[in-house]
């Protein structure tokens, strides 16, 4: 993170192999239609990677990283999270009410 290279990464602190970054999702309706799914991701990303919304994130977010994916990245992303966290929250017996 650009913002914050004068504090030490999980590894350095001894946290070995912890690999969890914070994102932002656009989810939609099931059964969107993949064209629509295509051109919203396009706008998106093309909005994301504007020079003015990086500097409002600079300005916003010392650790923030602009980076657009694709709906199978996203997908990827979410699978791998349910996999790792989902035994977790199960075992601690975490709820949304």
């Amino acid at each position: 993170m650009p913002g914050l290279s004068e504090f030490p990464t999980f590894g350095e602190q001894g946290f070995q192999g912890y690999d969890q970054t914070g994102s932002l999702a656009f989810f939609g309706p099931p059964k969107l239609p993949l064209e629509i799914v295509k051109r919203l991701n396009s706008e998106f990303a093309r909005i994301l990677r504007s020079p003015e919304f990086i500097d409002f994130v600079a300005r916003v977010s010392p650790a923030g990283e602009v980076e657009p994916s694709s709906p199978q990245e996203l997908a990827a992303l979410v699978r791998s999270q349910h996999d790792t966290m989902g035994p977790i929250i199960r075992k601690l017996g975490i709820r949304i009410d």
